[in-house]
This record gives structure tokens, sequence and C-alpha cells, in this order.
């Protein structure tokens, strides 16, 4: 045996490496960052859209004009 390894460690069963990160109510954890990531990615994409709207519209790609 190297030196430094103790054995298998705690994840030796596949469910319970999934299963062992999430805490007992893991909706409070795992959706925690959801709101604050919207309201981070919500003006980039509005931006995004904005800008692709315009350059159809001024390439005269767009049929409502």
């Amino acid at each position: 045996m190297r030196h430094g390894v103790r054995g298998p460690g705690p994840f030796v069963v596949f469910p319970r490496m999934i299963v062992a990160p999430c805490p007992p109510n893991p909706h409070a954890g795992l959706y925690k960052g959801l709101l604050p990531n919207i309201f981070k990615l919500a003006p980039a994409a509005g931006v995004s859209w904005y800008i692709f709207e315009e350059t159809k519209r001024w390439m005269g790609l767009d049929p409502r004009v």
C-alpha cells in the first residue's frame, strides 16, 4: 500500500456518491442560486436579443419591416 492511501473512501457506492452532496431538504440548497443567476443573465440575454433583432432589421432580413 502506498503512503497516504487509506482505502476506498466514503464514496464506494455510486448512489451514495450522488446523494451525499445534497442536504436533507435539497430544494433550498439546489435552487438557492437560481434567482440571482436569472437576475445576472437576463440583462445580457436581453441585450443580445436586441442587437440580433436590430442587426436583422438593418440588414433587411426582417419580414416585419
